[in-house]
């Protein structure tokens, strides 16, 4: 079908909708009705500036005029390592994906993130009018303060159909949940809890990494990074972790400093492999800092579970640490000693679920 194809029949839809007659369009517009029905069955088109008062009348876009009439659905997962896009059709087919650089807001500023994400989403979008497209965005630090409210107003801006924006853990309920009832757990550079009961979330922990106290990447390389300056001043002992640490990171203690001081949050949570390396090779301080971690994670869990009044739900685990066995062997340890064992890794990627949540959008009909 041709551009102008296109046009008559949005035009005719987009006029009826707005409850307007030929005439009337016409008359406001400064032409004729036949002018009005020519347009419509595809024999003229009007000139550009005919065509931003047609818009204004219409409140509508130019580019929703010339749609092809296809709706469009885009999950965007922003997560604290990476953003992930990925863009489907009416027929749940997987156009394109998309990945660029982590746009927490509260890590690197409101305007970092929303360039990152403009990018992103025209990258993803390319040729596809932003009109015809439902959105989901979950984004990490997404829900804090106000920052919730500005990316609306960022991703008001683009014109799509229909979209919401919350944080990362919405699009991680979706994808491990779906409507049923259970708990999600975040075990990446951060760490957080939420449960879905009857379709109601309720968070626990995951308050940020100046808050919370263990289970998060940032939260094991933090008390990694203690044990090395200990070791360093003489008030612990250096044990095969300080290896691991050297091993990641040259240039000794003056190097270190300056590299996690210039780098924040990332840059701690950074040496978590080196607890993972050294804890296999069996160093004592890397596993206790591995098991008061998790012994932390499992406590803020537990305290989940008890939302559901001792019925079994689901415990979705997802994140960057849920990719070390070791990880995973001493958590499910510690979980299945306060018995909790319907515990399940992620079976796909977060974007997915955000992707889910785009499809719930109902955006105005084309």
């Amino acid at each position: 079908m041709s551009r102008i194809a296109h046009f008559s029949r949005n035009l005719r839809r987009i006029r009826a909708l707005r409850g307007l007659t030929q005439r009337t369009l016409g008359e406001r517009l400064g032409f004729s009705e036949k002018t009005v029905s020519k347009w419509e069955c595809g024999a003229a088109i009007p000139d550009v500036e005919t065509l931003f008062s047609l818009c204004e009348i219409l409140q509508t876009t130019v580019e929703a005029l010339f749609s092809d009439g296809l709706r469009y659905f885009l999950g965007i997962d922003g997560g604290g390592t990476k953003t992930a896009l990925m863009l489907a059709d009416e027929e749940g087919r997987i156009l394109r994906t998309h990945r660029a650089d982590a746009c927490n807001p509260v890590d690197i500023g409101m305007e970092n993130a929303q360039r990152i994400l403009k990018d992103a989403i025209f990258e993803v979008c390319r040729g596809i009018p932003l009109s015809s497209v439902c959105m989901f965005a979950g984004i990490a630090g997404g829900s804090s303060g106000d920052t919730k409210e500005r990316l609306y107003s960022f991703f008001k801006q683009f014109g799509f159909a229909a979209f919401e924006n919350d944080s990362d853990n919405r699009s991680i309920i979706a994808a491990g949940l779906g409507d049923a009832d259970g708990i999600t757990v975040i075990l990446g550079t951060g760490f957080c809890v939420y449960t879905q009961k009857g379709g109601k979330h309720h968070r626990i922990g995951g308050w940020g990494y100046l808050i919370d106290d263990g289970g998060s990447g940032y939260n094991l390389g933090r008390d990694a990074l203690h044990a090395y300056f200990s070791a360093y001043d003489g008030t612990g002992e250096k044990t095969l972790l300080t290896e691991e640490i050297d091993r990641i990171r040259a240039g000794g203690v003056e190097g270190l400093i300056t590299y996690v001081y210039g780098n924040g949050k990332k840059a701690v949570a950074s040496m978590t492999p080196a607890v993972i390396a050294a804890h296999r090779r069996g160093d004592t301080v890397a596993t206790a800092i591995l098991e008061r971690n998790m012994e932390e994670a499992a406590r803020v869990i537990a305290c989940a579970s008890r939302e559901f009044d001792g019925a079994s739900v689901p415990v979705i685990l997802a994140g960057g640490l849920t990719n070390e066995a070791c990880v995973l062997e001493c958590l499910c340890d510690k979980l299945s000693g306060i018995g909790i064992d319907r515990i399940e890794i992620l079976a796909c990627e977060p974007v997915v679920g955000a992707l889910m949540l785009a499809k719930k959008q109902k955006g105005e009909e084309l």
